[in-house]
C-alpha cells in the first residue's frame, strides 16, 4: 500500500490525520488504516492512518495554517523531536514534502 499524494493540517502539539502525541494510535507500526475509541479529543471514535503508511506516501503537503500551530512548528523544526511527542515529524520522512504556513517567512 502507498499513497501518492497526502494533504495533513497540523494541530496543537503536531496531531495530523487523528495522530495524537503520547497516544497508542501513534505506536502502531503496521501500514494501514485503523479504529480508536479512545482519542484524547472529542469525537473518541475514529478511524485514521498509521505513521507507516503517511511515511510511504510519495508527496505531502503539510499544513500550518491556524495561529494556534506556530509553536507547533517550531517544534517540529527541532531535530530532536520525535513523533511520538509530534506525529508531524514523520512527514520528514517522505522525499517530497512540502510546507504551507500563513506565519512562517523565508
Amino acid at each position: 500500500k502507498k499513497i501518492d499524494i497526502i494533504i495533513l493540517e497540523t494541530k496543537e502539539n503536531g496531531q495530523i490525520a487523528s495522530l495524537f502525541a503520547n497516544h497508542h494510535t501513534i505506536q502502531n507500526e503496521e501500514s494501514k488504516f485503523i479504529y480508536t475509541e479512545t482519542s484524547p479529543k472529542f469525537p473518541k471514535k475514529r478511524i485514521t492512518i498509521t505513521k507507516n503508511l503517511i511515511s510511504k506516501s510519495k508527496v505531502s503537503f503539510l499544513l500550518f495554517i491556524n495561529q494556534n500551530t506556530k509553536n507547533t512548528y517550531e517544534t517540529f523544526s527541532n531535530q530532536n523531536t520525535n513523533p511520538q511527542n509530534c506525529p508531524a515529524t514523520i512527514t520528514k520522512e517522505i522525499k517530497n514534502l512540502y510546507i504551507i504556513s500563513n506565519f512562517i517567512k523565508k
